[in-house]
């Protein structure tokens, strides 16, 4: 999560409310109990295993935490509290970043025991401006899906793969972009994966989330036609359904009529549901994307509509969930459609 190569994007927007503090906080469920978890915090081999490159951790009360990301990026700060099982906590900035200099924020990682598993809430407050935050919130999302893989004895690296990039995911979505031309969007969802499923399945479900209409005949080579917007500045998404393997994998062609950088049929979207107790982990994977600021744009949508689907699944009204794209520098890349 380093201030210049950061992955993931965010799950919940920086500043929600007008003169919010910018901070980081999200959660994931790990397969692992608390106890089990909390050794990879605190013990300095298995903390490395998915933790940056190297660096110094002494996991006491004013004990140094020194990281290395990379090669150029190393956080510096000290340890405050240590309470085991439940909660670690450090000081934390960047080593010759004036902005956000070593011990200038602070980080809580908290453990809550869900049965066997271990949903790991981590807060990053004290952060200076909203962009800061999301860079940050984009770090900790991709460092700690490495945390759940090695916590239940699996390759930290397997997150850079989209077919084996999941672990138990997140409580809410999370996307993983790094410099790739896909996007992958995790969420988990309290039901079942045929409950999960059936919003895809039934056209009349899945209009509930996606989108604002349109048509989906939902067969192997059945066509999608989906409306994003109204009157003469809607886009429209359309694609061609193919693999449909009930109650787990479900995929469709995609693009935009009237586009050049992301045609009709030009990607290929990928919808895996994994049963997870008593939740279904939906990770939804967009490959075919001509650019990596296309696979952010894409990325954001795609966030958007996943915790519609979450809502929806809830009973809960989708049109509250909120759209919070993040703000960009202005580049062309930062630019591209961000509806799906």
């Amino acid at each position: 999560m380093n201030p210049t190569d950061t992955s993931p994007p965010t799950d919940t927007s920086p500043s929600a409310e007008p003169g919010a503090a910018p901070l980081v906080d999200l959660s994931i469920t790990i397969d692992a109990h608390p106890d089990v978890v909390f050794d990879f915090l605190v013990d300095p081999h298995k903390a490395f295993r998915w933790m940056g490159i190297g660096g110094e951790i002494d996991a006491r009360p004013g004990g140094a935490y020194r990281v290395e990301y990379t090669d150029d990026d190393v956080a510096v700060g000290a340890y405050v509290t240590v309470d085991r099982p439940r909660l670690v906590s450090w000081t934390w900035g960047w080593e010759g970043n004036d902005a956000i200099p070593p011990g200038s924020s602070l980080v809580e990682f908290s453990l809550r025991a869900v049965g066997e598993s271990t949903e790991l809430t981590v807060r990053h407050t004290g952060l200076p401006d909203p962009d800061a935050a999301r860079h940050h919130h984009e770090g900790w999302a991709h460092w700690t899906r490495r945390l759940a893989l090695a916590a239940v004895g699996r390759d930290p690296d397997e997150t850079s793969a989209p077919a084996t990039d999941a672990p138990p995911g997140p409580l809410r979505p999370v996307a993983d972009l790094g410099d790739a031309d896909l996007a992958v969007v995790r969420i988990d969802i309290e039901a079942s994966t045929e409950q999960v499923f059936a919003f895809f399945a039934d056209p009349t479900k899945l209009l509930r989330w996606f989108g604002d209409g349109g048509s989906a005949d939902v067969t192997p080579g059945g066509t999608l036609e989906i409306r994003f917007g109204e009157g003469d500045d809607a886009a429209v998404g359309v694609g061609e359904f193919g693999e449909i393997d009930p109650p787990h994998l479900i995929t469709w062609t995609w693009g935009w009529l009237h586009s050049d950088d992301i045609p009709p049929s030009s990607g290929v979207v990928r919808v895996q549901l994994d049963s997870n107790g008593p939740t279904t982990t939906v990770t939804l994977t967009h490959t075919g994307l001509p650019s990596a600021g296309h696979a952010r744009g894409q990325t954001v949508g795609w966030t958007y509509f996943v915790r519609r689907l979450d809502a929806v699944v809830g009973g809960r009204d989708p049109s509250l969930v909120p759209f919070d794209p993040p703000s960009t520098d202005g580049s062309a890349d930062d630019e591209e459609r961000s509806d799906v």
